[in-house]
């Protein structure tokens, strides 16, 4: 009996944490990354993107790392007040106005985007660049 009270008592955690915690679109705030994204060949199927609060990626800027193909909810500082954004090498990721990824603002790449006042974003979805990379989005500004 001892035996089966303290197994239970070890396993209980482990079937708690596996358990999901969060419903709806993940926030970028859970995928925060020490690496610097700029320039950078991200594994695959991930992508990296920066977002900063003030113009010309001079500073207040925090890099993420984000499945490809995901929505991602902005997460504050950042929530209608990116000023400036970029993406790992190869990938473009499209910046939505609503929290859901509907309704696309603008596509990002590597080159990024240096003053975005025009843009209030509050998600975003990564992809592979193609060819013709944002040029070819369905976004209000590319």
């Amino acid at each position: 009996m001892k035996l089966f009270s303290l197994v239970s008592l070890i396993a209980l955690p482990t079937v708690v944490s596996a358990l999901p915690t969060t419903e709806g679109i993940p926030s970028l705030s859970e995928y925060v990354t020490s690496n610097a994204i700029s320039g950078s060949i991200q594994p695959r199927g991930i992508a990296g993107v920066s977002l900063c609060t003030s113009p010309d990626f001079p500073s207040n800027c925090t890099d993420y790392a984000v499945q490809l193909e995901s929505c991602y909810t902005i997460p504050d500082p950042y929530i209608s007040t990116t000023r400036s954004s970029r993406t790992s090498s190869g990938i473009v990721c499209f910046m939505f106005v609503n929290d859901d990824c509907s309704s696309c603002e603008t596509c990002i790449n590597t080159i990024g985007w240096t003053s975005m006042e025009f843009a209030p974003v509050k998600s975003l979805r990564c992809s592979v660049a193609d060819a013709l990379g944002c040029s070819n989005s369905n976004c209000r500004h590319r």
